[in-house]
């Protein structure tokens, strides 16, 4: 696909929402930014949030360490930051970080707060993502901004911790990491569908854009970790779109998308088995665009 054209749509779209809504910013805080990481079966994230009862927005500075048995602290990183907020090194390695609460824009409607304590309230939570390890008595000491221990044991079933009278907020939350860290995914990712099979087996599949063509890449959780990235071959053509994939009762993953060939958009099918590929099979074959399918599976 040219990417210029849809680039330059983008930049437009984007330039004429800023101009044109001053709450912009601050309503962008609302989708957390996690760090990239790594696939790393041990590790679990902890959203640490503040400002939850304060009525005016002020500084918090501090930084999390290991208190004892076997806590490891794996990185830090933003939960609503914009502007100035960081997380940085300190001398001695550690990671440190620097955030303002703020107050709330009237005309911003609030999401993303407190599930014990929704709004309307005077001031925007902030606070950070902590990529942790440990066993269920590792414990970890918040210095700086609250001053706090907590265990991750203290997280489990879900429970909500909180400290400083309310105000500091500490919950376990998904933990992201980057699915597509290898040789074999090295381009711009897009349009990741995921397929589950009854024995417990999901693929995540997504169209990659690598230098001057598309192509589709496969990675697959196998109950206990995930295979490496793989890229598939589809067909000799630059132009690949919206892949769909989808196990049926018989374990087999069936890989189906669409791609141009001679200026026409038809979809095409693989499907695996036993860790093996099938051949690639057209499934249209008339004159026009088929794209934007659907896949699914009755069992």
């Amino acid at each position: 696909m040219r990417r210029s054209a849809l680039a330059s749509l983008v930049t437009l779209l984007s330039l004429a929402a800023l101009a044109t809504r001053s709450f912009l910013r601050l309503s962008a805080q609302s989708a957390p930014q996690a760090a990239v990481e790594p696939w790393d079966p041990s590790a679990r994230q902890v959203l640490v949030r503040y400002g939850i009862t304060d009525t005016a927005g002020r500084t918090w500075r501090g930084w999390i360490e290991p208190a004892s048995g076997d806590a490891r602290v794996l990185g830090l990183s933003g939960y609503h930051f914009s502007n100035e907020d960081q997380v940085t090194k300190s001398d001695s390695g550690a990671s440190e970080f620097s955030f303002a609460t703020r107050a709330w824009t009237p005309n911003v409607q609030q999401v993303d707060l407190s599930p014990v304590l929704p709004g309307p309230r005077a001031v925007f939570p902030n606070g950070i993502y902590a990529s942790i390890g440990g066993s269920a008595a590792a414990r970890f000491h918040v210095f700086g901004a609250g001053d706090f221990t907590f265990s991750l044991a203290d997280l489990d079933a879900r429970r909500q911790l909180s400290f400083d009278n309310g105000n500091i907020e500490v919950e376990e939350a998904p933990h992201p990491f980057a699915l597509g860290q290898s040789a074999a995914a090295a381009g711009e990712a897009d349009f990741p569908p995921l397929a589950a099979d009854n024995a417990g087996h999901v693929t995540v599949v997504w169209q990659e854009f690598a230098g001057d063509r598309d192509r589709l890449v496969t990675r697959e959780w196998d109950g206990a970790k995930w295979s490496a990235p793989e890229a598939i071959e589809t067909r000799e053509t630059a132009d690949v779109l919206r892949p769909t994939a989808a196990y049926d009762g018989h374990g087999q993953l069936h890989l189906i998308w669409a791609a141009q060939v001679d200026g026409n958009w038809d979809l095409y099918e693989r499907r695996r088995s036993a860790g093996a590929w099938s051949a690639i099979e057209r499934l249209t074959v008339e004159e026009g665009s088929d794209f934007n399918q659907r896949v699914g599976w009755l069992r």
